[in-house]
């Protein structure tokens, strides 16, 4: 299976960034350590975004939100204690790593 061109973009970032993966690693286990039962890829991302004790070059990560479901299929794959604190959706493209699609719930979002 090929990936996708969102997934090579991911992948693209992850090797130029690895610093936003240690970050999310972090994040995610303080808010467990902190007794939080389910992690929200989105909340992480905020708070790697708005955190002014990061330092980077530029003074702030450009994090794009189409990376959010890779990333937490990375930290499900990695880590295996996340496994079941994400709610991951099918994807419309199966990403070549993390859970099978098939095993998701519909991908389709909802306004309300």
């Amino acid at each position: 299976m090929l990936p996708s061109k969102l997934e090579e973009n991911f992948w693209r970032f992850h090797e130029r960034q690895p610093q936003v993966f240690s970050l999310l690693v972090d994040k995610a286990n303080e808010m467990l350590n902190s007794g939080e039962k389910t992690l929200s890829i989105s909340r992480l991302f905020e708070q790697i975004r708005h955190d002014p004790s990061i330092p980077t070059p530029a003074g702030q990560i450009k994090l794009n939100n189409n990376q959010r479901a890779y990333y937490a299929r990375l930290l499900v794959t990695l880590y295996p204690h996340f496994k079941d604190r994400f709610r991951l959706r099918t994807q419309r493209v199966q990403a070549t790593f993390g859970p099978e699609n098939h095993t998701l719930p519909s991908g389709t979002h909802y306004n309300n």
